[in-house]
């Protein structure tokens, strides 16, 4: 079986306004690793939904995860749900309302194949032309942040 390369994980509440742009950029910005034939999963962690939001998810092909009624629906209950739930070597973290740039993992999954201490990269946030999503992008060049993990 093909291990997991990249679990991208969504965490969304009452998010159907954007879920599918949201979606649709994740499958867009991974389709050159789907190509290189390297596994990739979309987790989308729901907190208690009630419009749309899960079954858009479902089909557009995101594992939906749902947290139970009576449970902790904080943005933090969702990473921690996606995280257990994750089978990937790296893992993103995305809020329902953000659409990546499409080299997003092209220019940030390379800093960890450069230094293997890295533990995180990030970007800059960006607002769109439509001035309703964030757009996320990774500029190596003047922006680049990360963590180390020390020995």
């Amino acid at each position: 079986m093909q291990e997991t390369y990249l679990s991208v994980i969504i965490k969304a509440r009452n998010e159907e306004k954007n879920i599918a742009k949201c979606i649709s950029s994740v499958w867009n910005a991974t389709s050159y690793l789907i190509r290189e034939d390297k596994k990739v999963e979309v987790l989308v962690i729901d907190s208690n939904s009630t419009d749309n939001t899960v079954s858009i998810a479902k089909k557009l092909g995101a594992k939906v995860y749902q947290i139970p009624k009576d449970e902790d629906c904080s943005p933090a209950a969702g990473v921690y749900v996606g995280i257990k739930h994750a089978k990937g070597k790296y893992v993103h973290l995305l809020d329902g309302d953000a659409i990546l740039h499409p080299d997003w993992f092209k220019n940030s999954l390379v800093e960890f194949d450069k230094d293997e201490k890295l533990a995180l990269v990030c970007g800059t946030r960006v607002e769109s032309v439509e001035g309703e999503h964030d757009i996320y992008v990774c500029d190596r060049q003047r922006r680049k942040a990360g963590f180390k993990v020390k020995n």
